[in-house]
C-alpha cells in the first residue's frame, strides 16, 4: 500500500515530525502493537512491527514535499486497506499541521 502526504516542512522536521507520531504510536497503542521499531538511514526510514498476531513493515521516504509511504500488508489484513489507509492519512497529517491540537 503506497500512500503519499503532501508537507510543507524542512526534509528534516518532516522527518522529525514522523519520528515523532511513531513515538506517540508507541506509547497510545503499545498494549496492541508489538516490538515497533523504527530505523532510519538520512530521510529513509524502515518499520516493522506487529499487531494482533500480523507482522507489518513498510518503509518512509520524506522528499522535499511529500512523505512516500509504502507499508506492507498482510493479506488477511487487505481487506482492511481503504480503513488502514484513512487512519494512517489523518495521523500522518494531523502531526505534519502547523495547527496541531
Amino acid at each position: 500500500m503506497n500512500i503519499k502526504i503532501q508537507h510543507t516542512h524542512t526534509r528534516e522536521e518532516a522527518r522529525r515530525r514522523v519520528t515523532t507520531l511513531i513515538n506517540k504510536l508507541k506509547r497510545q497503542y503499545g498494549d496492541q502493537i508489538q516490538n515497533l521499531n523504527e530505523e532510519w538511514t538520512d530521510y529513509t526510514g524502515t518499520i516493522e512491527g506487529s499487531a494482533k498476531g500480523y507482522s507489518l513493515s513498510g518503509t518512509i521516504d520524506v522528499k522535499e514535499d511529500v512523505l512516500d509511504i509504502d507499508l506492507k500488508l498482510p493479506f488477511l489484513l487487505q481487506v482492511f486497506g481503504n480503513k488502514i489507509r484513512s487512519v494512517v492519512e489523518e495521523q500522518v497529517k494531523k502531526e505534519l499541521s502547523d495547527g496541531k491540537a
